[in-house]
């Protein structure tokens, strides 16, 4: 553990983050009156370098899953998506319910603890799947979503697909990984290995019930995290694609000029024509459906 680097890294990226903001408002990409616009720019940035940095630490992980926690921990990914997500809180006020939910629990709680017991390329496989691969290629389709390239319910349901089968499974497999670290640990620990691992980490130094609290809770919010931000996409994706859906078949019914329609909001079918066996009101056709000059003659009569 390189704190002082890891700090130095995390201030540079905040600045680089402030200054690239600056310039997508300079230069007309975004205006400063679209924060989500600009935070998603910002978003492409840090998830192209955290999947670039860490995509070794995927690799190393699954071909030495036993051994993934005690090997040498690369933080950088990890200080350049705290950056962001600081410049996020400072930068971006107000923000939302479910980014606050988010930051404390990832950023100001999780990312500390595991941080303290630098997990070796398990830190990193963490880190390309919840701020990695996944969310980069989200956050690039809500850029063009922004700038009129592609269909805002395109996206949904490619971030559907990208968050069902890519990054809630990530997140769900790094959360056993965990666990298998933990096992690991105490098989060491047992074993009286020492240092159990060559980073300056607690595994080295603190109580075992010190290290099954920090792996426990790190454990249940990256497995908390994966399912439950993919739930709110799908879900946000059903909605979108069935108000589409209704509102192409009003249109589709209304274009053909028959008299029933159906509600976008209810779904219940709604007619204008008269019922079976009443006469319409003042002996005139129901209301829209006679012709002008139907109407004049009536008044005539």
């Amino acid at each position: 553990m390189n704190w002082q680097y890891d700090l130095a890294v995390a201030a540079v990226s905040f600045v680089v983050f402030y200054l690239l903001d600056e310039l997508i408002v300079k230069t007309g990409f975004f205006p400063k009156s679209d924060k989500n616009g600009r935070y998603f720019t910002l978003h492409v940035v840090c998830n192209l370098v955290v999947t670039l940095v860490h995509v070794d630490d995927l690799l190393f992980t699954y071909m030495h899953p036993m051994e993934a926690a005690f090997v040498e921990c690369d933080c950088f990914g990890t200080d350049v998506m705290f950056a962001l997500h600081v410049y996020h809180m400072v930068a971006f006020l107000p923000l939302a319910y479910v980014d606050w939910l988010h930051h404390i629990i990832m950023i100001g709680i999780t990312l500390p603890m595991s941080y303290i017991v630098q997990p070796g390329s398990l830190l990193g496989h963490g880190t390309f799947y919840a701020t990695g691969l996944p969310g980069g290629i989200d956050y690039a389709m809500l850029v063009a979503v922004k700038k009129g390239w592609m269909k805002s319910v395109t996206e949904k349901r490619y971030n559907s697909n990208i968050q069902q089968w890519i990054r809630s499974p990530g997140c769900v497999i790094d959360a056993f990984l965990v666990w298998i670290s933990w096992v690991e640990y105490c098989r060491r620990a047992d074993a009286g290995m020492s240092p159990i691992t060559p980073n300056t980490s607690l595994y080295n130094t603190a109580p075992r019930w010190v290290i099954f609290v920090i792996t426990f809770f790190n454990l249940a919010t990256i497995f908390w995290n994966g399912p439950y931000f993919s739930k709110r996409v799908i879900e946000s994706h059903t909605r979108h694609a069935l108000r589409d859906k209704l509102r192409r078949e009003l249109e589709e019914e209304l274009a053909a000029g028959g008299g029933a329609a159906r509600s976008t909001t209810t779904g219940k079918q709604t007619s204008t024509a008269a019922p079976a066996g009443k006469k319409p009101a003042n002996g005139t056709a129901a209301a829209g459906a006679a012709a002008p000059g139907a109407r004049r003659r009536a008044k005539a009569d």
